[in-house]
């Protein structure tokens, strides 16, 4: 029986194999009238659970190709945080667009910023003193 579950389904867990052997046992001797029951639902759960394999695979794609997509941006976030590159001129004017299209808002003037304590860069030339120690601080679920 060991060859047997040791080939089952390509499955190497030994532990696996023998929850499924003792399913597999206790179906077999589950009375007629439900025993069919229990093997199409077996199927179904199996189903699924080669579903979740599939999803987790798939998921484990996407992640590794949006690093690969963030990867530049946390450069240049670096780079403006240790302030060891000029500032890249489209990402100031992009914020400028942003900024003007969200003055638009009829409600934009009514709503209340904190403001934020800037004292430590201001004779900084470069860089962004304590970033991430103000942004682990500020963070809600830090904090």
């Amino acid at each position: 029986m060991s060859t047997i579950l040791n080939t089952l389904n390509g499955i190497e867990d030994p532990d696996k194999l023998q929850l499924l052997a003792t399913m597999s046992d206790h179906i077999s001797k589950m009375p007629e009238e439900i025993r069919d029951r229990f093997k199409a639902l077996k199927i179904l759960y199996d189903e699924c659970d080669e579903l979740e394999d599939d999803r987790e695979t798939e998921l484990h794609k996407l992640e590794i190709q949006f690093e690969a997509l963030y990867e530049d941006i946390y450069r240049q976030r670096n780079e403006v945080v240790n302030g060891t590159e000029a500032l890249n001129q489209d990402l100031i004017d992009e914020f400028d667009i942003k900024a003007k299209e969200l003055q638009k808002d009829p409600n934009y003037k009514d709503i209340e910023i904190a403001l934020c304590d800037v004292k430590s860069t201001q004779n900084m030339p470069n860089g962004v003193a304590g970033f991430w120690v103000k942004a682990m601080c500020n963070h809600p679920n830090i904090s």
